[in-house]
């Protein structure tokens, strides 16, 4: 009998680790989920005063500065992205 019991670990990566926008602009990070079973992925920002981010992975740049953007699955993996936020016209 040749059964291997195993438990597969959640992964979780992003399609970026550092992203530099612009003032009041938006951009879309994806998440990439490996598990052996569905996972949620929650979004949420270090600081909302530079950057939110909503339940899809959209960022909006709020002012300039830096923050992380994570991106957590529903059994504690997580990835970040370094988010640089530029005024307008730098970039």
């Amino acid at each position: 009998d040749n059964k291997f019991d195993y438990d597969l670990r959640t992964c979780i990566t992003l399609d970026y680790k550092k992203v530099s926008i612009e003032t009041d602009s938006q951009y879309k990070l994806e998440a990439t989920v490996v598990s052996s079973t569905p996972k949620g992925v929650t979004w949420r920002s270090s600081d909302s005063a530079i950057a939110t981010v909503d339940q899809n992975g959209v960022v909006t740049a709020v002012s300039e500065g830096t923050c992380n953007i994570i991106a957590m699955t529903s059994d504690g993996m997580k990835e970040i992205c370094k988010v640089t936020v530029v005024q307008t016209g730098t970039v």
